[in-house]
């Protein structure tokens, strides 16, 4: 990939390729073909994300004066991820048996050396045209490259960091060559991230891995956006988390989740945060408001979702499956109460007044009453797609040890067993990351419908 801009002159046969291999390794790992590049021990994707980054990244960086971009990525995946990876076998993980993170203190050092290096010789022989960034300035670029992709791969799992680790480096230098001088903005970005990752472990809101995951998000929210952009997040992750603490628990119920965490990990932040995060992303390389109010939306779905489910019980209500409106027992995953839906619509209206109070032009065009109507509808649908997929196709495995239901689906205890109802691989973490996509679709459909 250093090389490629020097033997093509097109973009063409690259996507082919790239679009080519993303197929056939697809089909040789699911099916478990070429057992040389999918190891037999675990199930990776590495071979399966790597040409998927050259999909995605490839259109922004085919351009002359930012194929020193795409080098820059490729390299510090192919060189530093390895060596990463060769050290930390050989040492022990983070926080021991008891974390929820398995990569070592060791191999992320090492990431951060090799990839500051890499970082910095890169900014060195490959310089952008029409920018001379003198020496501490490529320094400090370099090494706040090394902290942002170390981070994400110390996240990363399944050979997805293949995927993540290019994307950010892109992203990160992205914003640096179009916004000069923005080496200012991006150390702000990074000193928030840290912030904020340091108060949400500190106040036992995120797991190690949750603060990781969440001090990137912040680091995204406070360099690509402003306070239009924090301020939803920080109303639905803040609210959100002290009601997931402070609200009861369900006790009784033939059929209940099984207790829910008040920390959340990195994959439950993915879950909630991911659409709002992708939206965000984009929008800083192709600005549009549709995509502000799409953001907003999506975490109106969430907030919607988790109101109704922590202070839906308060109401001593009966819950009703959604799609057969069959009385069920509190707890039960695809039931639904009239009170937790009026709660889960009063979240998703909080959460746009803070976009309406934050927001200014041309970010997110004005704060209409279209807007409110698109994020509460889109909030509300979200959450009710919600309940529907976990009435549907939403895993429920039988606990052999109380004889009772659980719904966390596959990432919990009783992901060996068959599930009684719905399919495997759909747990909860996949459920919410619908809710939310739904959430922000719906809205952007209502924006466009009401030609906005």
């Amino acid at each position: 990939m250093v090389v490629t801009p020097y033997l093509f002159t097109e973009a063409w046969p690259l996507y082919l390729l790239a679009a080519g291999f993303v197929v056939a390794n697809g089909l040789a790992a699911w099916r478990g073909w070429l057992r040389g590049m999918h190891p037999v021990d675990r199930r990776s994707w590495g071979t399966v994300a790597f040409p998927l980054a050259l999909l995605i990244v490839l259109p922004l960086t085919w351009h002359a004066d930012r194929q020193f971009i795409l080098q820059t990525a490729f390299l510090i995946l192919a060189i530093a991820d390895p060596l990463a990876a060769a050290v930390g076998e050989r040492s022990l993980p983070f926080a021991g048996a008891r974390g929820d993170m398995h990569k070592s203190a060791a191999g992320s050092a090492t990431f951060f050396v090799v990839a500051g290096c890499l970082g910095a010789a890169a900014l060195v022989n490959f310089p952008p045209s029409g920018i001379q960034p003198p020496l501490h300035e490529t320094l400090w670029l370099a090494l706040l490259l090394a902290g942002t992709t170390t981070a994400v791969e110390s996240l990363g799992g399944r050979g997805w960091d293949n995927l993540f680790i290019v994307v950010a480096t892109v992203v990160l230098l992205l914003v640096w060559q179009e916004h000069q001088p923005a080496l200012a903005m991006l150390t702000w970005a990074a000193l928030g991230g840290i912030a904020f990752a340091l108060a949400a472990w500190r106040f036992h809101f995120l797991t190690l891995s949750g603060a990781v995951a969440g001090g990137l998000f912040g680091a995204t929210l406070v360099g690509l956006g402003g306070w239009e952009w924090i301020a939803p997040a920080l109303v639905f992750f803040v609210l959100s988390s002290l009601l997931s603490r402070l609200a009861p628990r369900l006790e009784r119920g033939e059929v209940r989740s099984l207790p829910r965490r008040s920390r959340r990990d990195a994959a439950q932040v993915y879950a909630n945060g991911g659409v709002a995060w992708a939206l965000m992303v984009t929008h800083a390389l192709v600005p549009h408001p549709f995509l502000y109010w799409g953001f907003v939306a999506s975490l109106a779905a969430a907030t919607a979702d988790t109101w109704a489910t922590e202070l839906g019980p308060l109401f001593r209500q009966q819950p009703r499956m959604i799609l057969s409106g069959r009385p069920v027992p509190r707890g039960t995953s695809g039931a639904v109460t009239a009170g937790g839906t009026m709660v889960g619509l009063l979240g998703a209206v909080i959460v746009w007044g803070s976009a309406w109070l934050t927001s200014v032009e041309p970010t997110g065009g004005p704060a209409s009453w279209v807007t409110l109507l698109a994020v509460s509808i889109g909030g509300l649908a979200g959450s009710a797609m919600d309940s529907v997929a976990g009435a549907a196709v939403q895993a429920v495995y039988l606990d052999p040890q109380t004889g009772r239901l659980v719904d966390e689906g596959v990432d919990n205890a009783f992901r060996d067993l068959r599930p009684v109802r719905g399919w495997r691989f759909i747990g909860n973490n996949l459920v919410n990351l619908i809710c939310t996509a739904t959430g922000a679709l719906v809205a952007l459909a209502i924006l466009a419908a009401g030609g906005w």
